[in-house]
Parts: C-alpha cells; structure tokens; sequence
C-alpha cells in the first residue's frame, strides 16, 4: 500500500515523473498521463523516469518521490602504496622505492609497514523503498526535503553544510542593453546575507529561472567554500576570486623648512622669504 497523502489524506499511487510532449507530467507505471505539472518549453527532454507517489485526489496535485537519504554507495576500498625511500640499518644509506637490499653494502632490506588502505566514500542522495539514487527532486517548489538533513558534509571542506536560501536581485536596463543578475546567499534562521556573488561566478547544471517559490530557493550551504545543495537536489560550486588585502595609506608630504643663507653676504635669512634682508641679495631656496 503506497500509503496516505500527508494533505488530503486521499490514497497515494505509484507512478512516474517524467517529460512528455514539452510538459513535465505524472504517469502512471504505465505511462498513461495522470495530470501535467508544469510546461518549460526550454527544458529539452532527458528521457529519464523518476519513481514517485502521487496523490489521487485531482484536487490535490500532490507528489513526491519515495523517502530519500543522503548516504555512502561505494564501499570499495583502494590500496596507496608507500613510497618512502627505504634505510639501510646497517650502514643507514637511503635506498631507492622497492629496493630489497641495500645498494652499498648489500644487507636486506626489511619492508616497513604494509601499503595503506583507503575507503573511498562517495554519498549519494538514494531512494531507500527502491536503493536507486537520486539526481532531482520533482517537487522542489513546494516540499522543503533538502533543510530535512542536518549532517551532510561539504564535498571540499568537509565542514557541515548550513541551512539557508538565494535571493535573486535582476536589474534589466533595455534601453541600454544592461542585465544584471546578483545572488545572495542568505542564512536561514536570521535572514542576513553571508554571501553576495554574480550569476557568473556559480557552476549549476539548471536553471535558475525555475526557482519560482520561495521553498525551491532552499538550500544547504558551505560556509567556507559557498558549495550548496538546492531544494532540487542540484549542487553548485562557486569560483571565489582572490580577495587580495589592499591596504591603502594616507600621508600628507611632508615639507623641509630650511634657513636661508645668502650666496652673496652669506648671512643667514629667516625661512619663506625670496630677498636677502642684509644685503638685497636673491636668496635661492634649499630642497
């Protein structure tokens, strides 16, 4: 039994999402349209199906994929080989990489530790009911399921990822053939903006026009490196432009008050005057 609509609470069904004749539509496992869900002429046709539950109630129009986790899907493990030159404990000469006995005075070599192991994680966001992964939640404008996970860990820093959400400012100046996109990365709990970047400066693989509701601009994200998962399941990367530290320093120069000694009378003149007061002499300022 696919269970009850959290809404209505109408009868949920098993379906599909999926794109047909330029509309994203809910199917049934059979491919028979159940409703339309939005049309983006744009949006060019992948040929995926995604597996969902959907509400019965044609006055409901509500769906979502099966629970969704956040988890590890390659368990494998790799071998890194040590490449630390080995030392001879006889005469202490350093040996190549691999080397079995030493080179100099021919004792073994005794090999040090074993090669270490690693477990190469990779996490994915996974449909448990069906063990599939996930790449795009369905209903990113009206369900909020990313700020449901709370330990997700940054794929560069490995710091925990924070809840927060984009404002997106266009200014669009036609006369003048300006557009102008700026995206605010805001935190959730405060409102305050932690993050101010241009259009050009994200890598996302969607459009950012689809984020009509104020739920799809969702997001958890990196504090450090402002890497963010959307309400879609889509991530993004920023490029972060070095910041170079310009100081800038103020002075005012500073000017040299010298006395003035006449080259023809030799005496000395008080500073700021142009004639000597002894003998009528030109007085030559001294730099």
């Amino acid at each position: 039994m696919p269970g009850k609509c959290d809404k209505c609470l109408n009868n949920l069904e098993i379906g599909l999402y999926q794109y047909i004749n330029d509309s994203y539509c809910i199917t049934t496992t059979n491919n028979e349209i159940v409703r339309s869900v939005f049309q983006d002429p744009d949006i060019t046709n992948t040929g995926t199906k995604d597996n969902i539950k959907y509400c019965t109630n044609t006055d409901c129009n509500n769906y979502f994929n099966y629970p969704i986790a956040y988890k590890d899907i390659n368990n494998n493990k790799s071998i890194v080989k040590k490449e630390t030159p080995p030392v001879c404990s006889g005469c202490f000469i350093i040996n190549d990489v691999g080397a079995t006995e030493c080179t100099n005075c021919g004792i073994s070599i005794v090999p040090e530790e074993e090669d270490i192991s690693v477990i190469n994680n990779e996490y994915r966001f996974t449909i448990n009911d069906l063990d599939e992964t996930i790449n795009f939640y369905q209903n990113f404008i009206c369900d909020n399921i990313i700020h449901n996970f709370t330990n997700i860990e940054c794929k560069h820093c490995k710091t925990i990822l924070k809840k927060g959400y984009i404002r997106i400012n266009e200014i669009v100046d036609t006369e003048n053939n300006i557009f102008n996109e700026t995206i605010y990365i805001c935190e959730e709990d405060t409102d305050d903006i932690v993050k101010t970047l241009k259009l050009e400066d994200i890598n996302f693989n969607f459009k950012f026009k689809a984020l009509t509701s104020r739920i799809s601009k969702n997001l958890l994200y990196c504090s450090s490196c402002f890497y963010g998962i959307f309400n879609n399941l889509k991530d993004m990367d920023v490029n972060l432009q070095e910041e170079n530290d310009v100081v800038t320093v103020g002075w005012e120069e500073e000017v040299k008050v010298y006395p003035l000694v006449c080259s023809e009378c030799l005496l000395i003149n008080e500073p700021g005057i142009n004639v000597c007061v002894h003998c009528d002499g030109e007085l030559t300022p001294q730099i």
